[in-house]
């Protein structure tokens, strides 16, 4: 499959998506099911990075299919978004959009494009200690299975 989805600590406090060459969204959509499973697994919030480092992109409908994803995380999503290797200005530009059709402000979410891996773990680090919707402050309960 050309998209994968990892723990990307030990700790199991942030999930990486990884797409690689070309994918389709019905691929995105089987992944994140995966996600959603995952993050329902743990009682805590949950991190999240999207590496598109070697992947090419969607041809169709970014914008929806991006409004789509961010509706479907669960509610132990920390609100904590680093993409890896996504262009910056597009991602800015979609990120503040779907904000706005979501009825949401810029300052309830903790967003990034890096170029790297290490990179987004750093952007992630730096929220966590600043106390933005890290696991260690979150006061979240898992739904009952």
């Amino acid at each position: 499959m050309p998209i994968s989805v990892v723990w990307d600590d030990e700790c199991h406090t942030v999930i990486r998506i990884v797409y690689q060459d070309r994918w389709l969204w019905t691929d995105h959509y089987a992944v994140l099911t995966e996600a959603r499973a995952m993050m329902h697994g743990v009682d805590y919030r949950v991190d999240l990075i999207l590496d598109l480092m070697e992947a090419m992109p969607a041809a169709t409908r970014p914008l929806w299919h991006f409004r789509q994803t961010i509706d479907m995380l669960p509610p132990n999503w920390s609100h904590n978004l680093v993409v890896v290797g996504a262009h910056r200005q597009l991602f800015h530009l979609v990120f503040h959009r779907v904000l706005g059709e979501l009825g949401r402000t810029i300052g309830e979410w903790n967003f990034m494009s890096v170029t790297t891996l290490e990179e987004a773990r750093t952007a992630l680090a730096t929220w966590h200690v600043a106390g933005n919707n890290g696991p260690e402050t979150a006061e979240y309960s898992a739904p009952a299975s």
